[in-house]
This record gives structure tokens, sequence and C-alpha cells, in this order.
């Protein structure tokens, strides 16, 4: 069942107007409310249900006065008035619909580069607070190897140590003997028989 054939069969015959035909007409999308497609569609409901000798005669005799209405009710200026206004408010409506539309891509568009932002952002916040983290490590470490190296010296240096004291040792015992030799030297021997 097409749609025009709705307002023909779901409407009583008896309040069937090419008027309210066409304005049911005008919620069928597929017709985009132009005025050639309405009036062609219109035309050919009627015909259906002319042409089919199932329908009852007094039903059929009502589309067939609408029918020869037709031509002088579609030229009339009421109903090019009519179909004018309505084409103009279907355009209206198409581009208030288009430019929705494009609003809403927009938006779509700017909320997707908002959110690559502060994808972005916080990448990068990451990559530093990252950095940031290794340098204190780096920094803590550097810090234990030098406090570990100030109050327990290496193996080398303890040894260098080692060897610098004993040195320092050596020569503080030799320049006594020197002097203790000295001293001898200086020292006369004692005479015991002068002494008796």
């Amino acid at each position: 069942m097409t749609e025009t054939e709705g307002y023909l069969h779901f409407t009583l015959p008896a309040l069937w107007s090419l008027d309210d035909f066409a304005d049911w007409c005008m919620s069928y999308e597929r017709l985009e409310c132009n005025k050639m497609k309405i009036l062609d569609y219109m035309k050919k409901g009627l015909e259906k249900i002319i042409d089919n000798n199932m329908i009852r005669e007094d039903i059929r005799q009502k589309a067939s006065e609408l029918h020869k209405a037709f031509k002088s009710w579609k030229s009339s200026k009421t109903t090019t008035d009519y179909f004018r206004r309505i084409e103009t408010r279907y355009q209206t409506e198409r581009k208030v619909e288009l430019i929705e539309n494009e609003k809403i891509i927009e938006l779509a568009e700017i909320e997707r580069i908002k959110v690559a932002q502060v994808r972005n952002h916080i990448e990068s916040t990451m990559k530093v607070h990252q950095q940031i983290t290794n340098d204190i490590v780096d920094f803590s470490q550097k810090q234990n190897d030098y406090s570990v190296s100030s109050t327990f010296p290496s193996v080398s240096q303890a040894l260098y140590i080692n060897h610098s004291s004993k040195r320092t040792l050596d020569s503080t015992i030799l320049t006594s003997s020197e002097r203790i030799k000295k001293v001898s030297t200086r020292i006369r021997p004692v005479d015991n028989t002068k002494m008796s």
C-alpha cells in the first residue's frame, strides 16, 4: 500500500478533498515537497481507485469526481500559491537542516581536536614527570654513591692512604735515628780513672 493509497483508503470518501490529499502527500519524504512529484502521485492514486473494479462504485465515483476536478484545481491560483509556500518552506527547512548538520559536524571536529589536544597534553605531561622522576632517581643514586665513597674509601684509596702513612712513619723514624746519631757524636766519653 502506497502513501497516496493510504489517504484514499483510510479517509472516508465523503471527506476526500484535493487540498487534504496534497497535504497528506507533503508528509511523504520521497516526494520532497516537489509540486510536480506530488501532483503526479495524486493523479496516479486517483486513477488506481477508478480502475480497481474491486472497489465499490460510490467510492470509485468519488475518485472520478476528484480526478475530473484535478486539472482545474492544480492550475488554480490558490493551489499554485499553496505549492509555492510549501516549496519555499521545504527549501528553508532543508537549508536549516543542512546548517544544523554542518554545525554538528563542526562541533564534532572541534570536540575531536580538543580530545587530541588533551591527550597530547597528558602524554607530554607524563613524559615530563617521568623525566623528572628519572633525574631525581639518578641524583639520589649519585648522592648515595658519594656518601658511601666518602665514608668507606675504596680499596685503592685505602691502600694509598696506608702506603702514605707508612712512608710518613718511616721518614719520622729515620729522622729520629739521624738525630740520635748526631747527638751521640757530640757526647764525649767519660774518663773513669780521673774520677777515682
